[in-house]
């Protein structure tokens, strides 16, 4: 169902590490009083090879930040870096962040419409909750039973509107329906998540920042492709993908990025 946004899609995402990786290159060790990002080092070595593919790029940035040192916290310049830190209590960092975004989509979600009235009551028990965060295994438990009241609620919306997309399906055991109609199905259904996601993120802060980041990455590549000593035909080619590559939130729905879009086939990423 709805998926948790943790990181962007693959080029978009190793555009921002190698962004950051910059930043923490450019003080004397990444190891010093003041940045703390351990494996940084190493990274930035092996950024230098040849044919570092962007996925890979992505790939050992997260083992670098997820290592058992960093535990999903970079420091640079006492400023920290927590996509996946433990800041305080219960909950990592990450996953606050995610319940936040999902009670703020409820309250910009149409007033009336079905999602918002599926998921009022649930998100408001999920606000409260969180409001009493504890470290405590009955904490977890209520949290367990709430994220499954969630999840229900968008089953039955993402049901409602397929009986009234395809009222013939409703009448249809499972077993009995083509590949096309699960298709159709499985495609309503990606579309409720998306709208959800949407909402969730689309006017969030955290959105916004990466949009601006993502325009800082982009500028920055450029200009070292200008600095590069490539031929010219290169040097365009490389400048025509970074200036045509834009950033998406990872919408499941094969008609807004195109099926099995991925960093090599789409440049909305």
């Amino acid at each position: 169902m709805f998926k948790r946004l943790i990181f962007m899609m693959p080029i978009s995402f190793a555009l921002l590490a190698f962004v950051l990786c910059i930043q923490i290159a450019s003080h004397a060790s990444a190891n010093s009083k003041d940045t703390e990002c351990y494996g940084c080092d190493e990274y930035l070595a092996w950024l230098k090879t040849d044919r570092v593919k962007c996925t890979e790029i992505t790939d050992r940035f997260c083992e670098v930040l997820w290592n058992p040192k960093n535990s999903g916290v970079i420091t640079i310049e006492e400023h920290q870096l927590w996509p996946g830190g433990r800041k305080e209590k219960a909950l990592l960092e990450r996953e606050r962040q995610y319940f936040l975004a999902m009670i703020h989509a409820v309250k910009r979600l149409p007033k009336g419409g079905d999602l918002a009235t599926a998921l009022r009551k649930p998100v408001n028990e999920l606000e409260d909750h969180l409001r009493s965060e504890a470290p405590a295994v009955d904490w977890y438990y209520g949290l367990e039973r709430i994220e499954e009241c969630i999840k229900v609620a968008i089953g039955e919306v993402a049901r409602a509107r397929t009986w009234k997309k395809f009222p013939a399906l409703k009448a249809k055991a499972p077993r009995d329906r083509t590949s096309s109609e699960k298709k159709a199905i499985e495609v309503v259904e990606m579309q409720v998540n998306d709208e959800l996601m949407k909402f969730s993120y689309e006017e969030g802060p955290f959105w916004k920042k990466a949009l601006s980041s993502f325009d800082s990455a982009k500028k920055y590549i450029l200009s070292a492709i200008e600095k590069a000593s490539w031929p010219e035909d290169q040097k365009k080619w490389a400048r025509d993908r970074i200036r045509s590559t834009e950033l998406s939130l990872p919408y499941r729905d094969p008609s807004i990025l195109g099926a099995s879009a991925s960093c090599s086939s789409t440049e909305r990423n």
